[in-house]
């Protein structure tokens, strides 16, 4: 088997390629960034059965027959996220909540661990509205315009996901963690370190 260090360089960095609903992935190696938790179950499955080791980046896949996963934590920065609201917003208020799309795993963690903290540690925090962005840039403006018009006494808004400068880039460097950590996973299963 053939493993491109590069492709592990997340999204967008050629040869990997966008995969309508699939996330993303290289036709040459096996990692993989899920977008939805269940499409991809049936190629790391397979993977699995063929003896190919998996890596899954982020977002987690409804199957545990993969190699290795490296991810954050989504429920509990989730959690973080409604603390500090909370405390911003002295725990009481009414605010809305940017989603990103049904299904996608990580997000909707870092969605979940949001509300059920909202819920536990700031019951005097209305979320008012929520609604999904399709993971589209301009449907989420669209969405949070939206929200801002029909609510105009919001004290705050939840967004479970941004897209930043150097968010999962081809331009990020090797000195970001994402790609130290995608570096490390390649060199490890190429035995080239332990």
């Amino acid at each position: 088997m053939k493993f491109h260090a590069d492709c592990l360089h997340f999204l967008g960095h050629i040869p990997c390629k966008p995969h309508k609903d699939q996330g993303f992935h290289c036709e040459n190696c096996p990692a993989y960034t899920p977008i939805d938790k269940k499409i991809l179950v049936s190629l790391v499955e397979h993977g699995a059965a063929i003896g190919t080791p998996v890596i899954i980046f982020d977002s987690p896949v409804d199957t545990d027959t993969f190699t290795a996963q490296v991810a954050t934590d989504n429920y509990e920065g989730g959690r973080m996220a409604a603390r500090r609201l909370g405390e911003v917003l002295g725990k009481k208020g009414k605010i809305v909540e940017v989603a990103v799309q049904p299904g996608s795993a990580s997000t909707m963690l870092r969605e979940d661990g949001f509300e059920a903290e909202l819920k536990q540690g700031s019951p005097d925090i209305k979320l008012v509205d929520k609604q999904f962005g399709m993971a589209d840039f301009a449907k989420s403006l669209k969405v949070a315009e939206n929200m801002l018009t029909a609510v105009p006494d919001l004290d705050g808004m939840f967004a479970s996901n941004g897209i930043l400068f150097n968010h999962e880039s081809e331009r990020r460097g090797e000195t970001f963690v994402t790609r130290k950590i995608s570096l490390a996973v390649a060199n490890i299963v190429l035995g080239r370190q332990d």
